[in-house]
């Protein structure tokens, strides 16, 4: 008996010092264990703050929310929270508070933002407020924001847009059969020309195709060859040519003092063509004169001697 009595206190003294330990240990995370001092905010909005919220100093935890007092003595709600942080802390005399979070699902904490100034707040003094809205007033201003568009804004656009799809609808439905004839038609049309494609390259047109190519190509080739005749016959004109004009340039002189020769002949046949002309004239006038009197001939005296004409 004795020894179980002994048991059952070692285990009871085992539970209460390990009660101790986890009460010590939840002291001191609390911060409550801690030497601390106190500074007061004073903001119109605690949301998300309560007893024991963490309070940072530039994002550092420096210690934690205590109580949180009401003031409506002057016509509006004033809730009084007091930060106890480390003490010995220094904070600048124009540093704000401002309740903001890390994160969507980030609990909210009170952030200190040091100021510049070289003066440091005693303990028990009011730190100036700097009103910041929370992730949840952000989010909750944009939906406001949003509800808003859509009701003045999207509705109204949604409702036009019903109003075009009936029109559009209405309009399908009076057209779609006049649509689906002409479709109907372009697809017997189709089969027409599809049908005489069919036709077109049979058997037999196939053939007759390949020959009319066969001979095209045949053509081709004909062509070819005169065209490359015609080029030879080319060059030997080139050549020929060529060679006359080397002949011309080896027998100029010759052929110029032929020319001068030629040239003189000519003039002598002028000569000779004018006498010509002369006598014609001459024999046209004694033919007249014959024509009107014939008896000139018998008349006329013989020419004069030039001798005798001399003489005399």
């Amino acid at each position: 008996m004795k020894r179980d009595a002994t048991n059952y206190a070692m285990v009871g003294a085992f539970v209460i010092a390990m009660a101790a330990a986890l009460l010590l240990a939840l002291f001191q995370l609390t911060g409550r264990g801690k030497a601390t001092d106190t500074y007061f905010a004073d903001f119109r909005n605690t949301t998300g703050i309560k007893s024991g919220s963490v309070v940072t100093f530039e994002g550092h935890e420096i210690g934690r929310v205590g109580e949180i007092g009401v003031d409506q003595t002057s016509g509006r709600t004033i809730y009084r929270v007091a930060l106890r942080v480390q003490r010995g802390w220094r904070i600048p005399a124009d540093s704000k508070v401002r309740r903001t979070s890390s994160g969507l699902l980030a609990p909210m904490v009170v952030d200190i933002k040091t100021g510049e100034s070289g003066n440091v707040l005693p303990p028990g003094a009011t730190l100036a407020v700097e009103d910041s809205p929370s992730v949840m007033d952000a989010v909750a201003d944009v939906a406001g924001k949003l509800s808003e568009m859509t009701e003045r804004e999207f509705e109204p656009l949604l409702k036009r847009l019903g109003d075009r799809i009936d029109r559009v609808g209405d309009t399908l439905e009076t057209a779609l059969p006049e649509v689906l004839k002409e479709s109907n038609a372009t697809l017997a049309r189709m089969n027409n020309v599809t049908r005489l494609l069919e036709r077109a390259l049979r058997d037999e047109n196939q053939q007759h195709l390949s020959r009319a190519l066969a001979n095209t190509q045949m053509t081709t080739e004909n062509l070819l060859d005169i065209s490359q005749d015609l080029k030879q016959t080319r060059a030997s004109l080139d050549k020929l040519l060529n060679e006359s004009n080397a002949l011309i340039d080896d027998n100029g002189r010759d052929l110029r003092a032929s020319v001068q020769e030629i040239q003189q002949a000519l003039r002598r046949i002028n000569g000779i063509l004018h006498q010509f002309e002369n006598t014609g004239r001459n024999m046209s006038e004694f033919s007249r004169e014959i024509r009107e009197n014939p008896s000139s001939l018998i008349r006329s005296s013989p020419p004069m001697d030039p001798s005798r004409a001399q003489g005399q």
